[in-house]
């Protein structure tokens, strides 16, 4: 609808659009109580922050600190260095050069496996595994 209002390539309409929707998230008027939303705009742009506001309105989203995404990427990249690629604990440590718990980091990369397991299992029981077979099949 937006669209039919205000032409999103020309660059003029944007910053004016913007301008608006910013003043309407810094009003107390519209329930403003903190420049979250003004910041997520400035920083994502229109289009992606009314993506953001289309499949998440209403809802409270907690964005992750910047030090609990390095930890959750940290064991992601561990858990595919252990199960995927087979590796020490050793060898992870010395690849990953981060002083790592391993007995800790262990058992959760042993978690993350067992709910994968439990996740394929499902998608088997539900016939993904005829659905994934006939992928494999179709440039045969």
């Amino acid at each position: 609808m937006i669209n039919k209002i205000i032409n999103p390539s020309k660059t003029e309409d944007m910053l004016f659009l913007s301008g608006v929707i910013l003043n309407m998230m810094n009003s107390e008027e519209y329930g403003a109580k903190d420049p979250v939303l003004p910041e997520l705009l400035m920083t994502m742009g229109i289009e992606n922050t009314i993506n953001l506001i289309k499949y998440f309105g209403g809802q409270t989203v907690r964005i992750p600190s910047h030090e609990e995404m390095y930890k959750s990427f940290l064991v992601i990249v561990c858990f595919y260095k252990k199960e995927i690629e087979g590796k020490s604990w050793t060898d992870i440590k010395k690849e990953v050069k981060v002083d790592i718990n391993s007995h800790a980091l262990g058992k959760i990369v042993k978690s993350i496996g067992d709910r994968i397991k439990i996740d394929m299992e499902d998608l088997k029981a539900m016939g993904i595994d005829k659905f994934m077979e006939g992928l494999e099949n179709h440039g045969k």
